[in-house]
This record gives structure tokens, C-alpha cells and sequence, in this order.
């Protein structure tokens, strides 16, 4: 992913990342965010799964994106708090 990001930001590309990842959703945000490249990206559509992440919720991804700048919009269903929907923008700046 970490690659593909490159690229597109030398290009000067919006760089929007669809992830349904099955758990590992977490692990790629500490990814991104350690190695700095959750700055670069402009829009998350991210299905979210606590499979494999048990002590993790939507909760932590929303925090990673707002520390970043991101606007979120959550849709998760309250139901069903094991898997979910998050939507982020983020404003380039001016």
C-alpha cells in the first residue's frame, strides 16, 4: 500500500483507499500512521471487522483519522458492534 501511495502522491493524485481488509484494518492504520503516510491520503471508505481484534472497536480507527484531519462519518450499527462502516475526507490544504 505503502508503494502505491508513493506513487500516486508524485503524481499529484487524490489518493482514496476503499479497504475491507477482514480484521486487519488495524494493523495497516498503525502501519500508515507509523510510517507516516496516513497524512498523504485524502479519502477512507473502510469496512471494518473485530475478528481478529478483539480489544479493538470503530473507536480506534476514528481516533487515528481524526488525529490526521479527518472528517469521519461513522455508520456503524449499534446492533451489531463487530463490524461496521467509516467514512473519512479530509480538506487539502489551501
Amino acid at each position: 500500500l505503502g508503494g502505491i501511495i508513493k506513487i500516486a502522491k508524485a503524481n499529484g493524485q487524490a489518493i482514496v483507499i476503499k479497504m475491507d481488509c477482514e480484521g486487519s484494518e488495524f494493523e495497516i492504520f498503525d502501519d500508515l500512521a507509523a510510517s507516516g503516510l496516513l497524512s498523504d491520503v485524502h479519502i477512507f471508505m473502510i469496512e471494518w471487522h473485530k475478528w481478529w481484534s478483539a480489544e479493538k472497536t470503530d473507536e480506534t480507527l476514528i481516533k487515528h483519522l481524526q488525529d490526521y484531519g479527518f472528517a469521519v462519518f461513522n455508520m456503524t450499527q449499534r446492533h451489531d458492534p463487530s463490524a461496521g462502516m467509516i467514512y473519512a475526507s479530509k480538506t487539502p490544504a489551501v
